[in-house]
């Protein structure tokens, strides 16, 4: 996989494993921050609930960080076969500068 400017996404434009397994650490990191609504934690979990086919917006983010299985649910997530649409939604959050330094090769 040969990355651009660093930032852990493939030259094709898509979010490869290295981004997705970033997004997963720093999601993990962060659901000890449930209340806030920190920018990077916003972002971070939109990008989560589109991955979760649930609606990208802070409500939605807050029911599904509060879900038990929450955490499980992100290790077993299939990172190596998200669908093509959902990768297309997630290239927002790929691009997002706030999100590029969440991300390197």
């Amino acid at each position: 996989m040969a990355c651009r400017r660093g930032d852990g996404v493939p030259a094709d434009g898509s979010p490869g494993p290295d981004a997705i397994d970033a997004t997963l650490h720093t999601t993990a990191r962060l659901t000890g921050r449930r209340s806030a609504q920190a920018p990077a934690v916003q972002i971070t979990m939109e990008g989560v609930c589109i991955m979760l086919d649930e609606k990208p917006d802070w409500p939605t983010a807050k029911k599904v960080l509060g879900d038990s299985q929450f955490l499980q649910n992100l290790k077993t997530y299939d990172k190596d076969n998200i669908p093509e649409p959902t990768i297309k939604k997630l290239q927002k959050y790929i691009n997002d500068e706030n999100m590029q330094a969440l991300t390197q090769c």
